[in-house]
């Protein structure tokens, strides 16, 4: 969730404060490039991580698979 928006991901980790989740804002302001990178702070209780990935992608796989385990219930 928010893979190219680091407004989002600050937004979220705030929400999630009951859990300690601290993100160093410096971190996840350079998270933009497509790379995968911990944006955590030291002082954090969970690690949050920006990992690159293609939602699309996924979610035709999970929709392939899906169609796939249908037909053979047939």
């Amino acid at each position: 969730m928010g893979e190219h928006d680091p407004i989002v991901r600050s937004s979220v980790c705030k929400k999630l404060f009951w859990l300690r989740v601290e993100i160093d804002e410096s971190l996840n302001q350079e998270a933009i490039h497509n790379l995968t990178l911990k944006i955590s702070a030291p002082q954090s209780r969970v690690e949050v991580w920006v990992v690159p990935t293609d939602e699309g992608v996924m979610t035709a796989k999970e929709a392939l698979s899906l169609l796939r385990s249908q037909d053979l219930a047939k």
